[in-house]
């Protein structure tokens, strides 16, 4: 193959790769006035920590990975400095190239957190963001902190030769409204020039039924701009997050899960049950806009025949002095813009993050004398 992780194996046709996207930037901003070599969009490279021919039999038949083929691999296409600005985004698990399907690719591998932390020791200059099996914000703070404490234990506190980023995937797929809890984060707003430290500043927090109410607008706009046919597409993201909702209010309510203290499927809310309660109706009311846009403004129900005959009203009022939230019904309702095919596809990539969550022994936390080993 000539494509994807294989590319591997090929660093020279990456660099070029990476180089002729640097050069149309470059060239767009000459083209629209901005200075060429001066770009403010950075260019990255994505790839594992290495590769195998073959599927392994399982965890204990997976052999050894190699460092230096990882090491090599950066040395080379990052030649030149092209990569300076974007730096590397590494998944810390090979890639098996045939007998292993893509889903299994993402868990069958052992991960390796410790070969990307080695390989922002070896290239202190070059930005390396670790990825993979990061099960959600959380664990992406607690390596945010260990970063930080290995940072200021450095000597001269530049911060070089610790990771400068985490990537997360499915975990957002599964917890779309956890993104909120980023920004206002000290541990996520640091700065690698100069003295090792967080950024001055800070955004607060937004709620999240302002960002769905934000989001319902735009969602709403475009199917009034392009029509019915992208209605699946842009509730897409709603549907997320009413799966998020469904599962935060099925923990509140199981009265005997919280009184045991078990850990179970459904994780911990991120927010307080008012905010878990506004957040429901500003989604009920934003499938209620995108779909009067989709029916040319003239109704809420019009545009989903699944909401004809049901008085949101009185739903979104029994929601907000503290009766029940239908959380599945809501689901249901946004689902069915997508159709079963595409809504199945969707919670089918969802649920592979609450699988690996569930089941995965690895975790991306690990100290630096680890790292180092």
């Amino acid at each position: 193959a000539d494509f994807g992780a294989a590319l591997m194996r090929d660093p020279a046709a990456v660099r070029v790769a990476a180089e002729a996207v640097r050069g149309a930037i470059d060239a767009a901003r000459a083209r629209y006035g901005g200075a060429a070599g001066a770009s403010e969009i950075p260019v990255s490279v994505k790839c594992r920590i290495g590769l195998r021919d073959a599927a392994p039999a399982g965890p204990a038949s997976c052999g050894e990975d190699d460092y230096g083929f990882l090491a090599e691999f950066v040395a080379r296409i990052s030649e030149g400095g092209g990569l300076e600005g974007g730096g590397i985004v590494v998944h810390a698990r090979s890639a098996v190239l045939s007998g292993l399907s893509p889903l299994k690719n993402r868990s069958v591998p052992p991960l390796r957190p410790d070969f990307v932390h080695r390989l922002a020791r070896d290239f202190p200059r070059l930005p390396v963001t670790l990825n993979g099996g990061i099960s959600g914000i959380g664990e992406a703070r607690e390596i945010a902190s260990a970063v930080a404490a290995a940072a200021a234990a450095a000597e001269n506190g530049s911060g070089e030769g610790v990771i400068d980023g985490v990537m997360l995937g499915r975990a957002m797929l599964e917890r779309p409204l956890d993104l909120l809890l980023v920004d206002p984060d000290p541990l996520f707003r640091v700065r690698r020039s100069g003295a090792f430290g967080v950024i001055a500043g800070g955004t607060p927090r937004m709620s999240p039924a302002a960002v769905i109410a934000e989001y319902a607008r735009y969602a709403a706009g475009e199917v009034s701009r392009c029509g019915r046919s992208v209605v699946g597409d842009v509730t897409m993201p709603l549907v997320l997050v009413s799966e998020q909702l469904r599962e935060s209010f099925a923990y509140l309510e199981d009265l005997e899960f919280l009184e045991r203290g078990v850990v179970g499927v459904h994780p911990a809310p991120s927010f307080a049950e008012t905010e878990l309660r506004d957040a429901f109706i500003a989604t009920w009311k934003g499938l209620e806009e995108i779909s009067a846009a989709a029916s040319g403004g003239t109704g809420g129900g019009e545009g989903n025949k699944e909401l004809k005959g049901i008085d949101g009203g009185s739903v979104l009022m029994e929601v907000a002095e503290g009766g029940r939230v239908p959380t599945k019904k809501l689901s249901k309702l946004l689902k069915a813009t997508m159709g079963k095919k595409v809504a199945g596809k969707v919670e089918r990539n969802r649920s592979e993050n609450v699988r690996q969550r569930l089941s995965s022994p690895f975790s991306s936390v690990m100290s630096y004398n680890e790292g180092a080993s």
